[in-house]
């Protein structure tokens, strides 16, 4: 891919009185919002034909049909081009996402707050979200993390369009993560895809790090960022800690 960057709307939730900081081991399986109440939030209207997710509109799509849309995509427009598109519909539904946590459960804690978003990726259908570890502190600008993604439907789909190939291929859910724990913290936070079921791995893999808004962790965002924002996606070779994005 000769083009790594996307340009991202400004989708962030306010966070004037929101300086979380926490740590994926102190997640209690009670701590709200749990996944029961978050499913609890997913309405079914078959009388006016319409899907909630909370105040949200939804849409239930076979995957098939989600495939041949963004095969249809990448084979009018390009690989690149269809990349951005689909990182970039990831992104605001991952920041509408992040609104929904942050004005339903105000006063939840950090960590709670922070793996709803997992529950909420893996509840709309895109994947299973496994999270390995996370630990955050937006005060200060510190965030690392890293997830596994079990049964991408992206992956599967490319896969069965094109078979295995050598980059990332779950855009759409690149841009969800980025989306929703960028609009829970207000600071982008860019999340690097290092192994995908679309190379052949067993499942995706996701490291992200983020240390006083410039020190390299397994991944970055760039100081020089502008406010509308800019996502780096990169090659699917695990960086070491001096790489560029």
């Amino acid at each position: 891919m000769n083009n790594p960057h996307c340009e991202l709307p400004d989708h962030s939730v306010p966070t004037e009185h929101f300086s979380p900081r926490g740590d994926s081991s102190q997640t209690h399986a009670g701590g709200s919002p749990t996944a029961e109440e978050l499913t609890s939030c997913l309405f079914f209207s078959p009388d006016d034909g319409r899907i909630w997710l909370n105040d949200q509109r939804m849409l239930l799509l076979h995957t098939s049909s989600f495939g041949t849309l963004r095969r249809e995509i990448i084979e009018r427009l390009g690989q690149e081009q269809a990349r951005g598109m689909f990182t970039r519909a990831g992104y605001l539904s991952g920041a509408r996402d992040a609104r929904l946590i942050r004005e339903r459960w105000p006063q939840a804690d950090a960590s709670s707050a922070f793996r709803a978003g997992t529950h909420l990726h893996t509840l709309e259908g895109m994947t299973k979200v496994e999270p390995l570890h996370f630990k955050f502190d937006a005060e200060s600008g510190f965030y690392e993390g890293e997830f596994l993604w079990h049964h991408s439907c992206e992956a599967d789909e490319h896969v069965a369009a094109y078979g295995i190939g050598q980059d990332p291929v779950c855009w759409t859910e690149i841009g969800y993560a980025t989306g929703f724990v960028s609009g829970l913290f207000g600071q982008m936070v860019v999340f690097r895809e290092v192994e995908c079921r679309g190379m052949g791995h067993g499942a995706c893999e996701l490291p992200c790090g983020r240390q006083n808004l410039g020190t390299m962790g397994r991944c970055r965002t760039r100081p020089e960022l502008p406010e509308s924002g800019q996502l780096t996606c990169t090659s699917a070779q695990r960086p070491d800690a001096s790489s560029e994005l």
